[in-house]
């Protein structure tokens, strides 16, 4: 069941199976909502969120689709993709929400690392 508006067209939605519905791993990053005195505003503590998925042209043709198709494939995450994510997305985006910040000061904590690294 999907709420749609009245002038609103309902979106076609397929999945491979029922049973096995594609699952994706996303990156999320928060810090303490603090008080900008640089820009002279609140900041609320969202730095962002990524998903571990890449795009892939489709092999083969289906029911659904014609074969060459733009597909969102997700990907399998290991030590070399979490860290290519955190260095590639992630510290770009904690450095453009935190200009203001002295140099040499703050830290990344990453509790989940030890999963990612022992594989």
């Amino acid at each position: 069941m999907y709420y749609v508006y009245d002038d609103e067209v309902l979106a076609l939605r397929s999945i491979k199976s029922k049973s096995f519905i594609t699952k994706v791993m996303f990156l999320a990053a928060v810090a303490r909502p603090r008080y900008d005195y640089g820009r002279k505003q609140a900041f609320d503590g969202k730095i962002g969120v990524w998903p571990f998925v890449t795009k892939a042209a489709a092999a083969r043709a289906s029911k659904n689709r014609p074969k060459g198709t733009i597909l969102t494939v997700p990907l399998t995450v290991n030590c070399n993709v979490y860290e290519d994510v955190v260095l590639e997305k992630l510290v770009p985006a904690i450095k453009s929400k935190f200009q203001e910040a002295p140099k040499g000061k703050g830290a990344l904590s990453n509790k989940t690392m030890q999963v990612h690294i022992n594989e």
